[in-house]
């Protein structure tokens, strides 16, 4: 088994050298799929990170959110889906997409 400690030391680290590529995100979101069990220490990890740093490495993690909410949806994993996420679905029904 995995130390709790160490797989948020991977991730934060993982979240603060992502950059604008694809690659990027998606080796942090399969990091992420990989420890879903640990699902509440990674999303504290995204919320710190968000709160933490610059403008540049906020915009990465959001794109990081959505290589990960594709990832997860794809692999079969419906409670980190973006069509299972409550707030999600309210906005699009909200605001439906043309």
């Amino acid at each position: 088994m995995v130390d709790p400690f160490e797989v948020r030391m991977r991730f934060t680290a993982q979240l603060q050298h992502l950059n604008a590529s694809v690659t990027s995100s998606q080796k942090a979101a399969q990091f992420a799929l990989k420890y879903k069990d640990m699902g509440e220490d990674l999303h504290s990890c995204i919320l710190e990170q968000l709160e933490r740093n610059n403008l540049n490495v906020r915009a990465n993690i959001m794109y990081f959110i959505e290589h990960f909410l594709d990832m997860a949806q794809k692999e079969g994993h419906l409670e980190w889906s973006a069509r299972s996420c409550e707030p999600c679905r309210a906005s699009r029904s909200s605001n439906p997409r043309p």
